[in-house]
């Protein structure tokens, strides 16, 4: 017998009874901590989509700006257009419908066509004042135009000047539930336009 034995047993009791309340008191904490889980995972989840959304909106706002500034681009850069409507028709590249290819282009992976509009707006200043020359759009009918014979965005036409203005609008839809998280729309409309001055005097369409 060791010196460390008592003469009747182990020294030391049991330890085991001593930590059965301990463990009840464990399984408590967790069965706690799941039902803290639940309740709390629908408004984790919502922050969540909720930050994806913001990031989608941006991504489309950013992509609508820079498919508004190479459309205005490549009208101001034009001389005539053929009045094409149609962008499964652009043979030449002269062909009106340039605009909208370009437009999606720029755009993707948004399709601006089938959700948003692409609006193209010429004003000329033959010595009367601004007047709109001609306008054009593609997507949505429903989709109205900001532009005017007295809104260019500031930009002043000189009389026998011209300026371009391409206008993308597109529809942003949130996520149903991030959507209500932050009280949001179920459709919100995004805008971006840009004006550039016409370079060759036009552009103008050929009858």
């Amino acid at each position: 017998m060791s010196r460390f034995d008592a003469p009747f047993g182990p020294a030391f009791p049991d330890p085991a009874p001593a930590h059965r309340p301990q463990g009840r008191a464990r399984r408590k904490n967790r069965g706690a901590g799941a039902i803290e889980f639940a309740l709390a995972a629908p408004l984790l989840l919502g922050f969540l989509l909720a930050i994806v959304d913001l990031g989608r909106y941006l991504m489309a706002a950013q992509l609508a700006a820079a498919a508004s500034s190479a459309v205005a681009d490549l009208a101001s850069q034009t001389e005539d257009f053929t009045p094409e409507m149609d962008p499964a028709l652009v043979v030449t590249g002269q062909e009106l419908a340039i605009l909208p290819r370009a437009a999606n282009e720029v755009a993707r992976p948004v399709d601006l066509m089938t959700d948003g509009a692409l609006i193209v707006t010429v004003v000329v200043n033959g010595g009367s004042g601004p007047q709109i020359a001609w306008q054009r759009r593609w997507g949505r009918a429903d989709i109205q135009s900001s532009i005017g014979a007295a809104e260019t965005r500031g930009v002043v036409i000189a009389s026998g000047d011209s300026v371009v203005l391409a206008e993308v609008v597109g529809v942003f839809r949130p996520w149903l539930l991030s959507g209500r998280l932050l009280g949001l729309e179920e459709a919100l409309q995004y805008r971006s336009v840009s004006v550039r001055r016409a370079r060759l005097g036009g552009p103008t369409l050929a009858r």
